[in-house]
C-alpha cells in the first residue's frame, strides 16, 4: 500500500512539475519575468492539473486553463486566450 501511494505521488508530482514548465514558461501574466519565484503559479497549476482529465480535446484545455487564471486574475489580468492555447499545447505535445 505504501508503495502505491509513494508511486502515485511521484507520478503526481511528475505531472505538477511538467505543467507548472509549461505555464512557466509561458508566463501568461508576466509574474516569472517581473521576478516572482517559480512556484508563483502553483495554486493555478493545482487547479490546472484538477482539470486536465476533463479536457477531450487542446482547445477545451485551454478553454479550461483560461478559465483558472479567471479565477485567480480576473477578466482584466488575464489577457488573451491565445496565451493559454500556448500552455494547453505544451501540455498537449509534451505528455508523461
Amino acid at each position: 500500500m505504501i508503495e502505491i501511494n509513494n508511486n502515485l505521488k511521484a507520478g503526481y508530482l511528475r505531472e505538477f512539475l511538467r505543467i507548472r514548465e509549461a505555464v512557466n514558461s509561458v508566463d501568461p501574466i508576466g509574474l516569472i519575468n517581473g521576478g516572482a519565484p517559480v512556484d508563483e503559479y502553483d495554486p493555478e497549476v493545482r487547479d490546472i492539473l484538477i482539470v486536465i482529465p476533463n479536457a477531450k480535446t487542446q482547445q477545451e484545455l485551454a478553454e479550461m486553463i483560461y478559465k483558472v487564471f479567471v479565477k485567480w486574475f480576473g477578466n482584466d489580468t488575464t489577457g488573451p486566450i491565445v496565451l493559454y492555447n500556448q500552455i494547453a499545447s505544451r501540455i498537449f505535445t509534451n505528455p508523461t
